[in-house]
């Protein structure tokens, strides 16, 4: 092989190890704080123009009282 095929190919290599550990730390961070991004506004709006209007609904309504009950977002000590 030459020098620029396998330099193309470290680069390809290397390129898609960040892309999976960027996914795998996003998937973590999901994983680890889904109350509030499941209740962050913009997720439930996009969720009620991708979802099934009852599922989106019924969110809504577990956020909103989620909201009621502890007064803000539940987040975990830091």
């Amino acid at each position: 092989m030459s020098d620029t095929t396998d330099r193309n190919i470290i680069l390809v290599i290397v390129v898609g190890l960040i892309f999976f550990l960027l996914f795998v730390k996003g998937s973590i961070k999901l994983k680890n704080d889904w109350i509030n991004v499941k209740c962050n506004p913009v997720r439930l709006f996009l969720n009620s123009i991708n979802d099934d209007p009852a599922e989106g609904t019924a969110t809504f309504s577990n956020c909103v009282n989620d909201f009621r009950t502890h007064g803000k977002y539940r987040h975990k000590n830091k």
